[in-house]
């Protein structure tokens, strides 16, 4: 028995008319299927087959041609494929205690079966696709199944905030923000080369290979005389400008509020996203507390 992440990865024939959009899944016998939470309710044509369905614990199942109606906020599905052979998820949960592990270390988190027992795994070695099974496992191991990616802090602890964003999940991904500001104002400066204005504002993030992310941000900028004081998102330091935007200074000084926003196409891993700037002439320029970065990232 195979298991799929979600529906996207098996074919769909799209159809629209009348205003009104469906698409069409034909799902092989045996396959687990694993869906996302939704906003709105919504109704699902099952055309043909039969069906067993696990909406939030509750099993139920359905023989084709029906309707029926999914509820928004549900979670269906509780399935993992392991070494080719589908288990359930613990009601409680499967934890991983983050003692021995190494701070400042990004880890891929692996589940696999103990004795009968579903255990979690941190590994610095990357995943691969099974060939046999579809699934994303810990390379040449297809014992270990992927199920997310976190980092380690000082403690050594997990952690998943705003400003650190170190918890992903390889299933079911959704939009997640991190987001920081700049906690004092940095400057006056003169500097006409690009300077990380205060590493306490870094956004620090976790990324998949290929998901999208996108960053926008506010800089709040003062300027003492005629300069351009150049604002920019830089990832991972000052090297890599993510966007750019100009704030004009006039004589006697100017305040103004820049906008740098743009896609991020960041490698798998950790990355973070910092406050950068300069001026093109040797003119003070103060970069003002408060002025934020926000990273929208998929896990």
């Amino acid at each position: 028995m195979n298991q799929t992440p979600s529906l996207a990865d098996l074919p769909i024939t799209h159809h629209f008319g009348g205003g009104v959009y469906s698409k069409e899944t034909r799902i092989p016998a045996g396959m687990i299927v694993v869906q996302h939470k939704h906003e709105y309710d919504h109704l699902s044509i099952l055309a043909s087959g039969t069906v067993e369905l696990l909406v939030d614990g509750v099993r139920s199942e359905l023989t084709g041609p029906a309707c029926l109606t999914i509820k928004a906020g549900k979670h269906g599905g509780n399935g993992l494929t392991i070494n080719g052979v589908a288990y359930a998820i613990p009601a409680a949960g499967v934890t991983l205690a983050p003692a021995a592990l190494s701070v400042g270390t990004t880890y891929y988190i692996y589940a696999y079966m103990n004795a009968g027992t579903m255990t979690l795994e941190a590994s610095t070695t990357t995943h691969a696709t099974d060939t046999a099974s579809g699934m994303e496992i810990k390379s040449a191991d297809a014992s270990r199944t992927l199920v997310g990616m976190a980092r380690i802090v000082t403690g050594p602890a997990w952690v998943d905030t705003a400003a650190q964003r170190f918890v992903l999940s390889w299933f079911n991904p959704r939009t997640i923000t991190a987001y920081n500001t700049l906690p004092s104002n940095a400057g006056p400066t003169s500097t006409t080369t690009p300077i990380e204005l205060n590493g306490g504002g870094r956004v620090e993030f976790l990324c998949f290979a290929n998901d999208p992310c996108y960053c926008s941000s506010n800089f709040v900028v003062i300027t003492s005389g005629s300069v351009v004081a150049i604002s920019q998102v830089g990832l991972d330091g000052t090297s890599t400008p993510i966007t750019t935007a100009l704030g004009q200074g006039f004589a006697g000084g100017n305040y103004a509020n820049v906008f740098p926003n743009g896609p991020l196409n960041p490698s798998e891993g950790y990355h973070y996203a910092t406050f950068v700037g300069y001026n093109n002439s040797a003119v003070n320029s103060t970069w003002q507390s408060g002025s934020s970065i926000t990273v929208l990232v998929r896990g």
